[in-house]
Parts: C-alpha cells; structure tokens; sequence
C-alpha cells in the first residue's frame, strides 16, 4: 500500500471532509484509544480544529 503525499492529505482533508469530518474522525479514534486506555493513562484533547 502507498502511502499519499502530505499534499494529497491536506488536500483530501481540507475540501473533502471539512473541519466537521475532521472532527468526527478524531472522536472514533479517541472513542477506541479511551477503551483500551485506563482512564488515568489517556486524557483526549477534544479542542475542535479551526485552522484548516
């Protein structure tokens, strides 16, 4: 598998899933890490980006 240019990425993220798909893909990600985490080891940071 290929990884993409960090210029597609942006790409991708900026003007396909805008700041809200962002969003929501951060909270899956932190939804599975806080499972498998102890509460004392994880402390998500859930600030909503704004610099796209």
């Amino acid at each position: 598998m290929q990884i993409p240019s960090g210029g597609t990425l942006h790409h991708f993220l900026k003007y396909r899933l805008g700041v809200r798909g962002v969003d929501k893909i951060i909270e899956m990600v932190v939804e599975k890490i806080t499972r498998f985490a102890n509460s004392k080891e994880a402390k998500p940071d859930l600030t909503p980006a704004r610099d796209f």
